[in-house]
């Protein structure tokens, strides 16, 4: 069994197969503790509640309910940021929806109820995404690469050459001509067709 730390720049590889971080962030959890602060007695109760549950407050505060984990929540029209949504009612039924926003703990104090609420302690969920990538062609992909530079090469850097012999029956003699032409150092071209024009004509 292979193991491996799996971090930026550097990926898993195995058999052809490489797995590398693509993301990663924070995502809010679903719960938390809540501290519950009484006006009139100033004691601090603290209760650690999941969406979706309810709980009884002492000193006869009624009952808090946490209804949901808001995104991107608003408190009359202005953006507070995420928060969690609870529903408190009173020992006379009256219910009373309250804010809670994760950056401001201090937030319910505004709303001078009987209790404030707070979010005492919430811990983010820690996520990665990882991207499972295998490529069978990585091979031919890199021949290619080395052929398009040699191709390169040959083209931009090496001297193309090409020569020409006629030959024309001229009676009873032939008459040879030597014919040549280079992209590159012509007058080495040149040398080079002379010194084939003469090894021609001393031919028997």
């Amino acid at each position: 069994m292979l193991q491996k730390d799996i971090i930026v720049n550097d990926p898993l590889r195995y058999q052809g197969i490489s797995i590398f971080q693509s993301s990663y962030g924070t995502v809010p959890s679903r719960d938390a503790v809540f501290s519950f602060t009484s006006r009139a007695t100033g004691m601090v109760y603290t209760r650690e509640m999941k969406v979706g549950q309810e709980t009884q407050l002492p000193e006869n505060l009624g009952t808090f309910a946490l209804a949901e984990m808001r995104h991107q929540a608003q408190f009359r029209g202005h953006p507070v940021g995420d928060a969690f949504i609870g529903r408190l009612t009173a020992p006379d039924g009256t219910v009373q929806e309250v804010v809670l926003p994760i950056r401001f703990p201090t937030f319910d104090r505004m709303r001078r109820g009987e209790v404030v609420i707070a979010v005492d302690q919430f811990k983010e969920k820690h996520y990665t995404g990882l991207q499972v990538n295998k490529d069978p062609g990585v091979d031919v992909v890199y021949s290619g690469f080395i052929l398009m530079i040699l191709g390169c090469y040959v083209t931009f850097f090496r001297s193309h050459q090409q020569i020409c012999v006629e030959a024309l029956r001229n009676g009873t003699g032939t008459r040879v001509t030597v014919y040549g032409t280079a992209n590159k150092n012509k007058t080495a071209m040149q040398r080079r067709i002379q010194k084939l024009a003469r090894a021609l004509k001393d031919l028997k």
